[in-house]
């Protein structure tokens, strides 16, 4: 990350800080369950922080993705998922490095959803191969392998054919692990856009 990158992500990271609500820390942890410290920011919060933080800046790819990967890395939960908004709202595209790493270190089930969110979406554009997915399907980890099948949901939801989604889906059917399998039976179910389209954007 280059010097205007980083002084950037210190600005982001400390409008996020402040923003961070004590009272709804019990809550958050309760609800997400994520290893990492918890500061109090619901979704639409890291949202309103990102736009005000956008406005006043413009960010080429390589400065938001530099910006994104030390959001992913730093101290709190939140900070993951302002990483995945941030690539979102400025249509940053997550590279393949990015989407093997973070979902490596994916530990709950909003920031892996978050995660699945950017990578279906740079499926759908065409931007990362359906095939190098089978690295998350094959995961040993089950956060990783919910990232794919998420992924896939937000993918179908997004335009790509259901028939290069199914038997990849069906295949997963047999996981162990039910945060996998519930994710499994959401794309089952997922017959239009509107049965699909809460997928990370539960304002949680």
């Amino acid at each position: 990350m280059n010097r205007r990158a980083s002084v950037l992500y210190g600005e982001l990271r400390a409008q996020l800080l402040r923003c961070g609500d004590p009272t709804d820390v019990d809550r958050i942890v309760r609800v997400r369950c994520p290893r990492k410290p918890v500061i109090g920011l619901r979704m639409p919060t890291i949202g309103h922080v990102l736009t005000n933080f956008l406005s006043r800046c413009e960010l080429r790819d390589d400065h938001a993705r530099g910006i994104a990967d030390a959001l992913w890395d730093g101290v709190f939960h939140e900070e993951e998922l302002a990483a995945c908004r941030l690539l979102r709202t400025t249509k940053t595209t997550i590279t393949p490095h990015q989407m093997f790493r973070w979902a490596g270190y994916a530990d709950n089930w909003l920031s892996a959803d978050e995660l699945a969110v950017c990578v279906g979406e740079a499926c759908a554009g065409g931007l990362i191969k359906m095939s190098s997915l089978e690295r998350l399907r094959r995961s040993r980890s089950d956060w990783a392998r919910r990232v794919f099948v998420v992924a896939m949901i937000v993918a179908a939801r997004s335009g790509t054919d259901r028939t290069q989604c199914d038997p990849l889906i069906r295949s997963m059917t047999a996981d162990p692990r039910r945060r996998v399998t519930d994710a499994v039976a959401r794309y089952m179910r997922a017959s239009d856009d509107s049965a699909v389209a809460s997928c990370g954007d539960d304002g949680a």
